[in-house]
């Protein structure tokens, strides 16, 4: 990001609500007067900032190598939302509608079922949508549905990461900040739904982690899959940051233009928003809801994922403050994001409730956020939408055997 205190821009807005008899949190715009809105079609997901200068390179180009390789041969579409507001059950109702438009439409204009390609959170939106829309209509339109890093049965470095600002230390190193920025980030962060919605989560009913795995721990507690909601509750009832970190907010230049450009009628903006501790166990009650869905797709479900990188499961906070800095501690194979271990769960859940499910495990160390423009996957992608039966054991047969990141 290269202009960091635009970040405050896309603070959102709390107001606790019900869903259809479920608590959750509706989100809506933080500052009164600025609207913000997704970058529509491929443009909005070839980059980390779409329109924001020269094209990035790889991992903040996102799936700039994976359009430029596929797309000139096949019809590709990107279906773009809000990331912010996933996990606020007003906006998932919205975009399971677009959802739904937007495969049809693809259906229609192809004469083909399609394709469905999830990275990271993505996994969570396509397995809810499918999930909500039933069985009769994901046989009617979908192929395949292809889950590249798949989050969704979230991850446990988003104890660190929600609690302390996301930052590569806390393998939440999608947005990339400078680690000074780190506090005013994580109040900013703190009231983005797709925080919460990446909690630990049962998917489907079906538990990907152990229950007695720790995923924090302080001097007097240990919280564990059942204990995201109290890790929440007990998070909004530590002590505020300290009163230097406070007047360091107060006397930013950002805040101190902002309030001066307000009080002499220069802008119309009005902040309305403040951080998300305080509404982040309501939100996760509306998150959970919101997982029953992500029932086994009826259609074959491929996972492309990590296995030879270390990836954090545990941390410790040397107090009851969980404001403060945690240590990570425990690690397992995974992606440094996502656990492998929790998708294999998932994946036998699906495939003993009757899926055709197809693991595919990358070769060598690929990261998270490369596992998405890594020649592994692009040729595995070409394969599936080809119409080829690809299965676990042919892989690499036709393609590079090796998992080489495209920079």
């Amino acid at each position: 990001i290269k202009r960091p205190h635009i970040i405050k821009t896309m603070a959102l807005h709390h107001e606790p609500a019900r869903w259809r008899g479920v608590r959750t949190v509706k989100t809506s715009n933080g500052y009164e007067g600025v609207d913000i809105q997704p970058v529509q079609g491929l443009r909005g997901i070839r980059s980390l900032n779409p329109g924001e200068g020269p094209p990035v390179p790889a991992p903040h180009g996102l799936w700039r190598n994976l359009i430029k390789e596929i797309g000139e041969e096949y019809n590709v579409a990107a279906f773009n939302y809000d990331w912010r507001r996933w996990g606020d059950l007003f906006y998932v109702e919205e975009v399971l509608e677009d959802f739904r438009l937007a495969v049809e439409e693809a259906y229609q204009m192809s004469g083909q079922k399609v394709v469905l390609v999830g990275h990271s959170m993505g996994a969570q939106v396509c397995s809810y949508c499918l999930g909500a829309l039933g069985s009769w209509w994901t046989q009617s339109y979908v192929d395949d549905l292809v889950l590249v890093g798949g989050a969704a049965m979230g991850s446990p470095s988003m104890f660190a990461a929600y609690a302390n600002g996301p930052s590569a230390l806390a393998h939440s190193s999608a947005i990339p900040v400078a680690e000074f920025y780190e506090t005013k980030l994580a109040e900013v962060t703190s009231t983005w739904g797709c925080m919460i919605s990446e909690f630990p989560v049962p998917v489907g009913g079906v538990n990907c982690f152990d229950e007695d795995l720790v995923f924090a721990k302080t001097p007097s507690k240990s919280y564990c899959l059942k204990d995201v909601k109290e890790f929440l509750e007990d998070l909004s009832a530590c002590e505020e940051p300290p009163e230097q970190v406070k007047r360091e907010r107060a006397n930013s230049t950002h805040e101190k233009v902002r309030t001066w450009l307000e009080e002499h009628n220069f802008v119309s903006t009005v902040e309305k928003w403040s951080p998300g501790y305080k509404t982040a166990a309501r939100m996760y009650e509306g998150v959970a809801s919101m997982a029953r869905y992500m029932t086994a797709p009826s259609c074959r479900t491929h996972f492309i994922y990590s296995n030879n990188i270390q990836t954090v499961t545990g941390m410790t906070w040397k107090t009851d403050n969980l404001y403060d800095k945690a240590v990570l501690a425990d690690f397992v194979p995974g992606d440094d994001t996502v656990t492998a271990a929790s998708i294999e769960k998932l994946a036998a859940a699906w495939k003993e409730a009757g899926t055709e499910v197809c693991l595919h495990v990358c070769p060598g160390k690929v990261h998270h956020k490369n596992l998405i423009i890594c020649d592994f996957t692009l040729n595995l992608l070409h394969r599936i939408m080809e119409g080829e039966n690809v299965t676990e054991n042919d892989d690499v047969e036709d393609g590079p055997k090796n998992g080489t990141v495209m920079c």
